[in-house]
């Protein structure tokens, strides 16, 4: 049996690169209250980034707004990610605190 994982097209695993990293992004709920894990590995595959997001998926302009949930407001990183296939995102991450900024690409992980 399938596990529930909510009604929007996007929940699921996703996995890609984010920065110069291994990054894989796994998302739950529907469009407006979509919730998950962003994980970031190095090359070593040690976890460089493990964070709990949430965030909603406008189907109108096809874009995902992600936010860290485990960090303040000022070092929680925002994920803006478009749509540009039905398998692949991409986009940015942008923390407000150190005014950095990452490129994000990711494809729909098969299964």
């Amino acid at each position: 049996e399938a596990p529930d994982v909510g009604g929007s097209s996007l929940a699921g695993a996703w996995r890609g690169a984010f920065g110069g990293h291994v990054a894989q992004l796994s998302l739950r709920g529907d469009d407006d209250a979509l919730r998950g894990d962003f994980v970031v590995k190095d090359r070593t595959g040690a976890v460089v980034v493990n964070s709990p997001v949430t965030g909603y998926f406008d189907a109108e302009t096809q874009v995902l707004s992600l936010t860290d949930v485990d960090q303040s407001p000022a070092d929680a990183a925002r994920y803006t990610l478009r749509l540009t296939k039905p398998t692949r995102l991409e986009g940015e991450s942008e923390t407000v605190h150190t005014r950095s900024s990452a490129l994000v690409v990711l494809s729909r992980s098969p299964g």
